[in-house]
């Protein structure tokens, strides 16, 4: 459980960090293996729209609150 936003007790804290990881790993992945068109507004939205089967990776981590800030910040890290 949730001490405060961020702070986690052990036990599941370690399982959701490595969703966590693993969403951001995915997001690299795809961006790096994409072809993309250049007009960045299509390119995040597919990109977006790729990422969403992912979401579920970041439940219970405070990401969990807001996935599409997530999902941004992957985009944002890569270019």
């Amino acid at each position: 459980y949730k001490l405060n936003k961020g702070v986690q007790c052990m036990g599941m804290s370690s399982y959701i960090l490595d969703n966590v990881d693993l969403f951001f790993e995915i997001g690299d992945k795809k961006i790096e293996e994409t072809n993309w068109t250049g007009n960045v507004q299509a390119d995040f939205s597919a990109f977006r729209k790729a990422m969403q089967e992912h979401t579920n990776l970041l439940s219970g981590s405070e990401y969990g609150e807001d996935v599409e800030q997530a999902i941004y910040q992957v985009w944002s890290d890569n270019i």
